[in-house]
């Protein structure tokens, strides 16, 4: 029997409806998009603060053209990226123009290029990019879209990409205005703290009260915390021990691209199994390594996994700034 708070449908959710009507401000944004990349220009910069349409945006870019490459700096945000995309084609940046050839004698990671080239590219995230990255990725691309919100992390190394926007979407869309998560991220970056809006967020002083365990999703401060959450919202669904359950959702931790599986997307788990033969949307998936199942002392594993591929599943490092593989 199905769980009671799993959604244990064994399809892949359709996350690429119809793309959404442009507003005039971003069809004016869009017009100027087409025209840099008629002309060959470089780059072209849009910045916009949460909720003001840059995705939407991006997607409408991509269908005009469908072979420019997408891709962000981290894992998670390609995983985004890619719902949001008729293609369903993203790419972190590394994994789009370096290749990692494993650690060489003195352990240091040995990279090469991927040889990439294409007519455009449009990222996603681009505060998160240093200086250095985006002239590797600029060097194999004709025009460059960037997309991003000056509010978000700089890069941890180097100077950011692109410190001046070539257009600024000003309108925060009125579905992103109701919403509480858009609500928050506003509120953290005028230096309020977070407030709760009745049901939909919640913020609770107290460490995994009860209230915890109904919500979908959980935002706790540490691992430990996270660890906890986890273990204790399988017992309030009736759930302990190793094997897996149908409707547990499990995150990647790496990708394995030959598979479709990417580092930061979450899955559902549709048949009960044993964490080394995971069955994730219909599939079966062997040689899998499952971590903090439990929240017992020696038995850490978490609803994360990890795909054991020939290659190795590593973070690298890249030359110019973080990396996330």
């Amino acid at each position: 029997m199905p769980l009671d708070g799993f959604d244990t449908g064994s399809d892949r959710l359709d996350l690429t409806p119809a793309l959404p009507p442009l507003t005039e401000e971003q069809e004016e944004a869009l017009g100027n998009i087409v025209e840099a990349i008629e002309k060959n220009q470089p780059s072209y910069v849009i910045n916009g603060l949460a909720g003001t349409g840059k995705s939407t945006l991006l997607a409408h870019v991509a269908a005009l053209y469908p072979d420019a490459s997408a891709c962000s700096f981290t894992g998670k945000a390609a995983s985004v990226l890619r719902g949001k995309l008729a293609s369903g084609r993203a790419y972190t940046i590394h994994g789009l123009i370096y290749y990692c050839q494993g650690r060489g004698d003195d352990g240091e990671l040995q990279w090469t290029e991927r040889p990439f080239s294409n007519r455009i590219a449009l990222l996603d995230e681009h505060s998160n990019v240093s200086q250095g990255l985006a002239d590797d990725l600029m060097a194999k691309v004709t025009t460059l879209v960037a997309f991003g919100d000056p509010g978000q992390l700089l890069p941890v190394k180097g100077n950011p990409a692109f410190p001046h926007a070539d257009f600024t979407l000003q309108k925060i869309h009125r579905q992103a205005e109701g919403s509480p998560i858009i609500q928050q991220a506003h509120r953290v970056r005028s230096g309020l703290p977070y407030q709760g809006q009745g049901p939909e967020f919640q913020v609770l002083m107290k460490r995994l009260t009860a209230a915890c365990y109904e919500t979908d999703i959980a935002l706790v401060r540490t691992n430990e915390m996270r660890d906890e959450y986890n273990f204790r919202k399988r017992q309030h669904l009736g759930i302990s021990g190793r094997i897996l359950r149908k409707g547990e959702p499990v995150m990647c931790l790496a990708n394995d691209h030959h598979r479709g599986f990417y580092n930061g997307a979450i899955y559902c788990v549709t048949e009960d199994c044993e964490p080394n033969e995971l069955h994730l949307d219909g599939k079966p998936i062997r040689n899998t390594t499952v971590e903090r199942l439990s929240h017992q002392r020696g038995d850490q594993r978490a609803l994360r996994f990890a795909l054991d591929t020939p290659r190795p599943s590593i973070r690298p490092r890249a030359r110019n700034g973080r990396a996330c593989c």
